[in-house]
Protein backbone atom coordinates (compact mmCIF):
# COMPACT_ATOMS: atom_id res chain seq x y z
CA UNK A 1 0.00 0.00 0.00
CA UNK A 2 1.32 3.27 -0.58
CA UNK A 3 0.46 6.73 -0.97
CA UNK A 4 1.22 10.35 -2.39
CA UNK A 5 1.21 13.70 0.02
CA UNK A 6 1.86 17.08 -2.67
CA UNK A 7 3.45 19.84 -0.30
CA UNK A 8 0.92 22.79 0.33
CA UNK A 9 3.09 24.81 -3.09
CA UNK A 10 0.97 24.21 -5.76
CA UNK A 11 4.32 25.43 -7.72
CA UNK A 12 6.02 22.14 -7.27
CA UNK A 13 5.49 18.57 -8.16
CA UNK A 14 7.26 17.24 -5.20
CA UNK A 15 6.32 15.20 -2.69
CA UNK A 16 7.15 12.38 -0.28
CA UNK A 17 5.62 8.83 -1.17
CA UNK A 18 4.65 6.71 2.12
CA UNK A 19 4.77 3.22 2.85
CA UNK A 20 2.82 0.85 5.00
CA UNK A 21 3.90 -2.86 4.44
CA UNK A 22 1.35 -4.90 5.52
CA UNK A 23 2.49 -8.98 6.27
CA UNK A 24 0.54 -11.87 4.52
CA UNK A 25 -1.29 -13.80 6.78
CA UNK A 26 -1.40 -17.37 6.00
CA UNK A 27 -4.73 -19.82 6.06
CA UNK A 28 -3.03 -22.42 8.78
CA UNK A 29 -2.13 -19.72 11.21
CA UNK A 30 -3.73 -19.17 14.82
CA UNK A 31 -5.57 -15.66 15.67
CA UNK A 32 -5.30 -13.97 18.42
CA UNK A 33 -9.64 -14.68 18.61
CA UNK A 34 -10.08 -18.24 19.46
CA UNK A 35 -13.63 -19.90 20.01
CA UNK A 36 -14.08 -20.97 23.51
CA UNK A 37 -14.81 -24.44 23.19
CA UNK A 38 -15.24 -25.06 27.08
CA UNK A 39 -14.98 -24.05 30.86
CA UNK A 40 -11.26 -22.76 32.13
CA UNK A 41 -10.65 -25.36 34.97
CA UNK A 42 -11.05 -23.21 37.86
CA UNK A 43 -12.92 -20.56 36.43
CA UNK A 44 -15.99 -19.36 38.77
CA UNK A 45 -17.09 -15.68 37.70
CA UNK A 46 -20.27 -13.70 38.70
CA UNK A 47 -20.42 -11.44 35.58
CA UNK A 48 -21.74 -7.79 35.55
CA UNK A 49 -25.37 -7.76 34.65
CA UNK A 50 -26.93 -6.05 31.69
CA UNK A 51 -28.29 -3.80 30.92
CA UNK A 52 -26.74 -1.45 34.09
CA UNK A 53 -29.07 -0.02 35.00
CA UNK A 54 -32.22 -1.91 34.21
CA UNK A 55 -35.85 -1.11 33.95
CA UNK A 56 -36.67 -3.08 35.41
CA UNK A 57 -35.29 -6.56 33.55
CA UNK A 58 -31.73 -7.48 33.19
CA UNK A 59 -29.68 -10.71 32.62
CA UNK A 60 -27.41 -11.92 34.97
CA UNK A 61 -24.06 -13.97 33.51
CA UNK A 62 -21.82 -16.77 35.46
CA UNK A 63 -19.53 -19.61 34.79
CA UNK A 64 -19.32 -22.55 37.05
CA UNK A 65 -16.41 -24.49 36.67
CA UNK A 66 -17.77 -27.83 38.21
CA UNK A 67 -21.02 -29.14 38.46
CA UNK A 68 -22.34 -26.94 41.68
CA UNK A 69 -25.37 -26.33 44.16
CA UNK A 70 -25.89 -22.94 43.24
CA UNK A 71 -27.68 -19.89 44.74
CA UNK A 72 -28.28 -16.97 43.10
CA UNK A 73 -30.35 -14.18 45.13
CA UNK A 74 -30.91 -10.60 45.25
CA UNK A 75 -29.94 -8.13 48.12
CA UNK A 76 -31.05 -4.76 49.13
CA UNK A 77 -28.51 -2.30 50.18
CA UNK A 78 -29.04 -3.15 54.04
CA UNK A 79 -28.53 -7.06 53.08
CA UNK A 80 -32.20 -8.30 53.22
CA UNK A 81 -32.26 -11.35 50.97
CA UNK A 82 -35.18 -9.82 47.95
CA UNK A 83 -35.54 -12.43 46.31
CA UNK A 84 -33.53 -15.89 45.13
CA UNK A 85 -33.27 -16.19 41.33
CA UNK A 86 -31.87 -19.76 41.30
CA UNK A 87 -31.05 -22.73 43.62
CA UNK A 88 -30.21 -25.71 43.09
CA UNK A 89 -27.94 -28.48 41.33
CA UNK A 90 -26.21 -26.62 38.01
CA UNK A 91 -23.54 -28.38 35.47
CA UNK A 92 -20.35 -26.71 35.07
CA UNK A 93 -19.96 -24.26 31.83
CA UNK A 94 -21.41 -20.43 31.17
CA UNK A 95 -25.26 -19.43 32.50
CA UNK A 96 -27.08 -16.54 32.62
CA UNK A 97 -30.28 -15.50 34.82
CA UNK A 98 -33.32 -13.32 34.31
CA UNK A 99 -33.80 -10.67 37.04
CA UNK A 100 -37.39 -8.85 36.57
CA UNK A 101 -37.24 -6.58 39.61
CA UNK A 102 -40.05 -8.02 41.62
CA UNK A 103 -39.21 -9.15 45.08
CA UNK A 104 -39.99 -13.11 45.41
CA UNK A 105 -43.77 -12.25 46.37
CA UNK A 106 -44.13 -11.20 42.70
CA UNK A 107 -44.24 -6.84 44.07
CA UNK A 108 -42.18 -4.28 41.75
CA UNK A 109 -39.44 -2.90 43.19
CA UNK A 110 -38.23 0.30 44.07
CA UNK A 111 -35.48 2.01 41.91
CA UNK A 112 -32.51 1.73 43.87
CA UNK A 113 -28.94 -0.09 44.20
CA UNK A 114 -29.30 -3.91 44.99
CA UNK A 115 -26.43 -6.75 45.13
CA UNK A 116 -26.81 -9.96 43.74
CA UNK A 117 -24.84 -12.91 45.11
CA UNK A 118 -23.48 -16.24 43.47
CA UNK A 119 -22.73 -18.75 46.13
CA UNK A 120 -22.03 -22.38 44.67
CA UNK A 121 -19.16 -24.65 45.83
CA UNK A 122 -17.69 -22.79 48.91
CA UNK A 123 -17.42 -19.58 47.02
CA UNK A 124 -19.28 -17.01 46.42
CA UNK A 125 -19.20 -13.20 44.75
CA UNK A 126 -21.37 -10.15 44.63
CA UNK A 127 -21.80 -7.56 41.98
CA UNK A 128 -24.23 -4.28 42.59
CA UNK A 129 -27.16 -3.88 40.33
CA UNK A 130 -29.00 -0.02 39.84
CA UNK A 131 -32.70 -0.35 38.98
CA UNK A 132 -34.52 3.01 37.92
CA UNK A 133 -37.69 2.40 37.18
Amino acid sequence: MAFYEIPNSGSTSTGIVYYAIVPEVADDVETAIVEEGGVTPGAFQLGQNYPNPCNPETVIPYILAEHSIVEIAVYDLVGQRIRVLRQGHQQAGHHQVRWDGNDGAGRATASGVYSVRLRAGGRQQVQKMLLLR
